[in-house]
């Protein structure tokens, strides 16, 4: 629905906040049902490395007039070492009363959001003009919706193998072995 509407302001932030808090309720509803407490590590060490990037991105470095902001991606990167540092000596006093697997898998997740942001960011800043920025936003969750929509049909494909879930696609032996996978004998249906 933002994706439709991206372009027509007034319109698209109303759009961006019902999308916002379907979200948000969508989250909570997920997380009730785990019985880890992983959506909360990917939401803390999202929002922690969020957090950081912006502040170190409004840092500035180098001398004289060679002073310069960091860019987006870079701060990113000082961000997630730094949350993801953090996150493990916290998961090693067991605040997170969790196992290293779910840990280490909130936090892949969550350096990869990080970066995520922090790439669209930077792709956003060098191609909209400054009246542009209001609209953001609005592009920047279209974009992330993609997203979220492609790793879904990719996860859909990976759970549509041979007994992932059911029958699903098989390979060659499901239809019949190597003949049948090389065409040998195939002729078709002339009936």
């Amino acid at each position: 629905m933002v994706f439709c509407v991206k372009y027509h302001p007034p319109i698209s932030q109303i759009a961006m906040i019902a999308w916002t808090i379907f979200n948000g309720f969508v989250v909570a509803c997920l997380s009730r049902h785990g019985e880890s407490n992983a959506f909360h590590q990917i939401f803390g060490v999202t929002i922690a490395g969020v957090f950081l990037c912006a502040l170190i991105a409004q840092t500035k470095r180098g001398t004289g007039t060679n002073r310069h902001l960091f860019s987006a991606l870079s701060s990113g990167l000082i961000s997630i070492a730094i949350t993801v540092t953090i996150s493990g000596i916290l998961q090693s006093m067991n605040a997170f009363k969790g196992t290293w697997g779910h840990w280490f898998s909130a936090n892949v997740m969550a350096c990869m959001i990080v970066m995520w942001i922090s790439y669209d960011t930077e792709l956003l800043a060098h191609k909209m003009e400054p009246k542009e920025w209001n609209q953001c936003i609005v592009f920047f969750m279209t974009d992330l919706a993609l997203l979220f929509l492609f790793c879904c049909l990719v996860c859909l494909c990976c759970c549509m193998g041979e007994n992932a879930c059911g029958d699903g696609g098989g390979g060659a032996e499901a239809a019949g072995g190597a003949d049948a996978a090389s065409g040998a004998g195939d002729v078709g249906n002339l009936a």
